[in-house]
């Protein structure tokens, strides 16, 4: 097997050097403020019609509860008391337990079925994930399956493409030994292009490990992520069903057979750590060889304990679609995934080589600049942990080969996979 190529680094200080990043949390994007304020004279009154739109509703509501009553109670004092806000409060109370009573119907018997979502339970749900080879060299050159997947939002041609940032360099920390090296930016020896979309697993790596199964996992969002109330819920799919999914359907093309490499980005990471906890608990051996077969996985700022982004909440006006409340900053299930995960470690079920990237920049998102992904939040407690000066899209996007985020999953893939079982370049 081939070396591969060294970057030549240089070594700052012993100390970490902080971002260069404004203190402050947020800060507002004067350009954008400045094109969209002429919006703002229009959405904004929309908004309130809508509200108040609403809200006479529930008032025609009391005015018929006030006319059916019987009419030996004195009805009008009554409602004169009544804080139509308590009303509505307790209205939006009753409509979340209902849907939490369809949630707990909806949930298999303990006595007859494990504590996981099975197979089974999954099949008759929502159909929302696709599985995509993009690279095979065939059952006899084939000696590894690596596997992308991307997060709320994104999709194989807008996550895993060539990075267009533009820095002087690129300083990378290592967050876990407290150490600096910054990249020139001379050895860009390839400088991106825009008259070609790169997508760098397709593109790059079958250069670079030709021996290597690439395939890409996609998954629908919910188009409103803050779903206006005026519109009814969709029932969607949580982490668990949709993590066997996504194991089903890898298991029909063959992936388990041979050593696998997972690398995803935000949520995409908390998938790949559902399904090998699935795989783990699962009694099926097709399942077992998910988690005895994975070699390696690489974090693109995943958010372990969740992101306060996904906090953000407007009541009455809008409703968080179950992909946020999903990976809401400390959510129980997040907390209690990552906690099963480092078991399964702990207990040897599971045998991984970890590698994690953080953004160290903000986000803009709409108006304002935003922190997605913490760096407490990225830290998967295992493995080495890099700090990058990129925001959360483009910290898994690789500007060229000789990118530090490119050739660290390259190493990462060929440190992990048995010399005789990958073919060199």
């Amino acid at each position: 097997t081939p070396e591969v190529p060294l970057l030549s680094i240089t070594l700052e200080s012993d100390a970490v050097v902080q971002p260069t990043e404004p203190a402050k949390y947020l800060k507002l994007s004067i350009q954008k403020v400045h094109h969209v304020s002429g919006y703002l004279g229009f959405v904004v009154p929309l908004l309130v019609s809508l509200y108040y739109t609403w809200t006479r509703k529930q008032r025609r509501l009391l005015q018929l509860i006030k006319k059916h009553l019987a009419l030996s109670i004195d009805v009008d004092p009554l409602l004169r008391v009544i804080n139509l806000n308590e009303v509505l409060r307790i209205l939006s109370l009753l409509e979340r337990l209902v849907r939490l009573a369809k949630q707990i119907q909806s949930y298999p018997s303990p006595a007859v079925t494990d504590a996981a979502p099975t197979p089974a339970v999954c099949s008759a749900e929502e159909k929302s994930v696709k599985c995509e080879v993009l690279h095979d060299p065939g059952d006899q050159q084939r000696d590894a399956d690596i596997i992308f997947i991307h997060g709320i939002k994104g999709a194989l041609d807008k996550t895993w493409t060539q990075g267009l940032w533009d820095l002087a360099s690129l300083k990378v920390l290592n967050l876990k030994e407290e150490k600096a090296w910054e990249i020139p930016s001379s050895q860009d020896k390839s400088p991106p292009t825009q008259e070609k979309k790169i997508c760098w697993p397709r593109d790059w790596l079958p250069q670079d490990l030709p021996s290597a199964r690439i395939i890409s996992i996609g998954y629908t969002t919910d188009p409103y992520l803050w779903r206006p109330f005026f519109l009814n819920d969709t029932q969607r799919t949580g982490l668990p069903e949709r993590a066997w999914e996504m194991i089903n359907k890898l298991s029909e093309i063959g992936v388990g057979s041979r050593s696998i490499i997972w690398v995803g980005h935000s949520k995409g990471g908390l998938y790949v750590k559902q399904m090998l906890v699935n795989a783990c608990e699962s009694s099926e051996p097709r399942f077992h060889n998910f988690s005895k077969n994975t070699k390696a996985i690489m974090f693109y700022s995943v958010p372990h304990r969740g992101s306060i982004l996904a906090n953000l909440n407007f009541p009455w006006l809008f409703r968080q679609s179950i992909e946020l409340l999903e990976v809401q900053k400390n959510c129980q299930q997040v907390i209690s995934l990552h906690k099963k995960f480092l078991e399964k470690l702990e207990k040897k079920e599971l045998s991984v080589a970890v590698r994690s990237f953080i953004e160290t920049r903000l986000t803009l998102m709409g108006l304002v600049y935003v922190r997605i992904v913490s760096e407490e939040s990225a830290d998967a407690e295992v493995g080495e942990l890099y700090g990058i000066p990129l925001d959360h899209r483009n910290i898994c996007k690789p500007k060229n080969r000789e990118c530090f985020l490119y050739q660290q999953l390259v190493k990462l893939v060929r440190e992990t996979i048995e010399p005789e079982d990958l073919v060199p370049s």
